[in-house]
């Protein structure tokens, strides 16, 4: 258990939709008790639907940087029923996954070049 499931499970419980990073060493369930490793699935460019540990059902994408760096995105979607659900295909992830990019661009710079971590906020009380 972790805080990383927890904060997934506060999204989840708020009805929010999301795109998170996930560690290679995840575990995850393609089939029913039988858990690995996400970094050691074979995950076709369209995704996969399946079972991350401790959470609930995902689809996750992995992403090789020119670099060869590998990265794996969980995304999460509400649904009523298992039977109404929509996965995103890989140009819908690759364009969430753009956005996902600009803001932790976004946040690198305003730490890197503002400082940000040196400032504190109290109440004025």
């Amino acid at each position: 258990w972790d805080s990383g499931t927890d904060n997934l499970k506060f999204l989840r419980n708020l009805e929010i939709n999301f795109m998170v990073g996930i560690e290679s060493n995840r575990i995850v369930s393609i089939q029913p008790s039988e858990y690995q490793n996400i970094r050691d699935i074979d995950i076709v460019e369209s995704g996969l639907y399946t079972h991350l540990n401790g959470y609930g059902f995902v689809q996750v994408f992995r992403t090789v940087s020119k670099d060869g760096d590998v990265r794996h995105y969980a995304l999460y979607q509400q649904q009523d029923d298992i039977s109404d659900i929509k996965l995103f295909t890989r140009e819908e992830f690759d364009e969430v996954h753009i956005r996902h990019w600009n803001v932790e661009n976004f946040f690198r710079a305003v730490k890197q070049c503002c400082q940000a971590e040196k400032f504190f906020v109290r109440d004025t009380n």
